[in-house]
């Protein structure tokens, strides 16, 4: 037989068996569609339901059924993207384990029916977790702390499920699913860094109270192995590590430390600059981690104009698009009445406002020092008003006979130099009674931690403020609003812009030559989040 004939003869045997094998795996689809069908046909959902059983019935409802990651020779190619960006969640600063699913296809094709089944579901149900996770964080940030009102926006994971698979083979849409914030990135970048250090053995600062300039010990060399770790300076190298004095080298190195995390410049090494070079690669992962969930929960969209406050920084920034034009230094509240975190419109600005005195201050504040001294009230343009109706003179009544639960009166604060809302007011629309303001405490704003208000935030650069809320040069000049902080005459100003106020709470942050710093956690929300986020990791392993 001529070998022409017998490769064609071997060709046509050959087509047959392939066509039977893809007839056969064609059935296997079918089969696999059939099964989606019988499980979710019947499941009552919709693009509001939150579950994730629903989340899948639902997109396996828009899609008829039909696989969406297998074909005949396994996994799709936009599958194994999706695999990998589940396997490498931890980039994202998530959990890889919160994400399994069953891996039992191959790209070499199928074993049976029911494998391809659970690997098909559990692949979906994994990925919309995900995708809720990385977009809007994995749990509702009240659960951590009920002082953050922060509101992730709404959003239909089957949704950005369906459009990026509608796309084909393409799988860009995979990496737009977490936040596109440059603050996010820094973050995430930073994330990637700190765990190539994670394993470098670190030495630790014992036995020393402090450490100044022209010292000499042990505990400088130690230091120094510190310093050359932690300090992103082409001025300060490891080489020096075996030198015992506190040279310049090392005070100019200490202060640039001191600078990243938010403590007092002196250049030397007190308990609180000890404790932050103490904290190691795997505690500032943590920290990195909670910032990122953190991100998460803010709008996608700022706003074209907008006002940012971050208040561990102690810091207001306000953005025009995408670029800060101010930068301010702020106070907040105080420990124990810390400032809420939230998003809202701006709503107004008042020159030489008049403060009603929220309950809660008049009777924890305000209470002790009426008992004290009723005179420093009308010293400082105070006004008691019985609940009941009508002026009265505080020194009249025995403050030490009205308590808390028993405080029939209603304080006022003139508008005035002394007013403690100072000479201009900035309202945001919320439930709190938060807004941002001036103050004639000026001093205060010298303090390194600025943590001393009733819960608003006040502002230091508060004419610049103004200037960009009013933003108005024609109308409203810096001389203009210069001269209606003057006096006592009260004056508002609505605001129909659409400024947006975004009050957060980040403990590091990288700036523009992509420095890193880190910030006290005033008021313990990093190890409030962290713990939630474990409980939450915990609890969705032990339901896999």
């Amino acid at each position: 037989m001529p070998i022409r004939t017998l490769r064609t003869i071997i060709v046509f045997f050959l087509s047959i068996i392939s066509q039977e094998i893809w007839a056969f795996e064609g059935e296997l689809l079918s089969q696999i569609s059939l099964a989606l069908q019988t499980q979710y046909v019947k499941v009552k959902t919709g693009p509001k339901v939150q579950s994730l059983a629903s989340q899948t019935a639902y997109f396996y409802q828009q899609h008829n059924f039909k696989p969406a990651w297998i074909n005949e020779k396994g996994w799709t190619p936009v599958a194994l993207k999706v695999i990998k960006t589940l396997t490498n969640a931890d980039r994202e600063g998530l959990d890889p384990a919160s994400y399994h699913f069953e891996s039992s296809i191959t790209v070499g094709g199928f074993s049976s029916v029911s494998e391809a089944l659970k690997a098909e579901t559990s692949l979906t149900i994994a990925f919309l977790r995900y995708i809720c996770d990385v977009r809007n964080g994995r749990f509702d940030p009240k659960i951590a702390d009920r002082q953050i009102a922060i509101k992730p926006e709404t959003f239909d994971p089957v949704k950005i499920l369906s459009e990026g698979l509608a796309e084909g083979d393409n799988t860009d849409w995979i990496e737009q699913i977490p936040p596109q914030s440059q603050e996010y990135k820094s973050l995430k970048k930073l994330l990637s860094e700190r765990r190539l250090v994670l394993n470098v053995q670190q030495p630790r600062l014992v036995n020393q109270t402090s450490l100044k300039y022209k010292d000499r010990s042990s505990s400088v060399i130690t230091l120094r192995k510190l310093l050359a770790l932690k300090v992103n300076s082409i001025k300060f190298h490891a080489q020096s590590g075996l030198e015992d004095i506190y040279d310049e080298e090392v005070e100019d190195a200490v202060k640039l430390f001191q600078q990243q995390h938010g403590i007092d410049i002196d250049g030397s090494v007190g308990p609180q600059t000890k404790l932050a070079l103490n904290l190691t690669p795997k505690d500032h992962i943590q920290q990195i981690i909670v910032n990122m969930e953190r991100w998460r929960w803010m709008p996608r969209d700022l706003g074209l104009r907008y006002i940012k406050v971050n208040v561990a920084r102690f810091e207001l920034e306000a953005v025009a698009e995408g670029k800060t034009v101010l930068r301010s230094p702020i106070i907040v509240g105080r420990t124990y009445r810390e400032t809420p975190l939230f998003s809202a419109p701006m709503t107004g600005v008042i020159f030489n406002p008049t403060w009603h005195v929220p309950h809660t201050i008049a009777v924890r504040d305000k209470l002790p020092k009426l008992r004290r001294d009723p005179d420093y009230f009308i010293n400082k343009g105070y006004t008691v008003y019985h609940t009941g109706g009508g002026v009265v003179d505080p020194r009249s009544i025995d403050w030490s006979q009205v308590s808390e639960k028993n405080f029939p009166y209603q304080l006022m604060q003139s508008p005035g130099s002394m007013n403690a809302l100072g000479k201009i007011l900035f309202t945001i629309k919320n439930n709190f009674n938060v807004y941002l303001h001036s103050t004639p405490e000026q001093y205060l704003f010298e303090k390194p931690v600025r943590t001393f208000s009733s819960g608003c935030i006040r502002v230091l650069k508060v004419v610049e403020l103004a200037e960009f809320v009013l933003n108005d040069p024609s109308k409203w000049p810096k001389s203009r609003i210069e001269e209606a902080m003057k006096g006592e005459k009260t004056q508002q100003v609505k605001i129909s812009d659409g400024i947006r106020v975004h009050i957060g709470y980040f403990t590091i942050w990288v700036d523009d030559n992509g420095l890193p710093h880190f910030s006290e956690d005033i008021y313990g929300q990093d190890k409030l989040i962290w713990q939630t986020i474990e409980r939450q990791s915990k609890k969705i392993k032990q339901s896999l």
